[in-house]
């Protein structure tokens, strides 16, 4: 039916509470936020890796899926 179980509800509640008390505690350290800090000082070509591997992450590295694909069918 494409629908969700409450069970799976409550347990991707459960991992968004996770996770966002783990991100809350790694940002309150110091070195983590003065490590990304640098890394967003790069320039631009370290930000624009940085937002397409974020991309791939958020859409399950698909599109990078397609391109190993595509290029699997070029090479036979």
């Amino acid at each position: 039916m494409g629908g969700h179980y409450p069970v799976d509800i409550a347990a991707s509640i459960l991992l968004a509470l996770l996770a966002i008390a783990v991100i809350d505690l790694l940002f309150c350290n110091r070195r983590v936020t003065n490590a990304f800090e640098r890394a967003s000082s790069q320039g631009l070509a370290s930000e624009v890796i940085f937002f397409l591997w974020l991309f791939e992450v958020a859409e399950g590295f698909k599109s990078a899926e397609h391109i190993a694909n595509a290029l699997a069918k070029l090479l036979n």
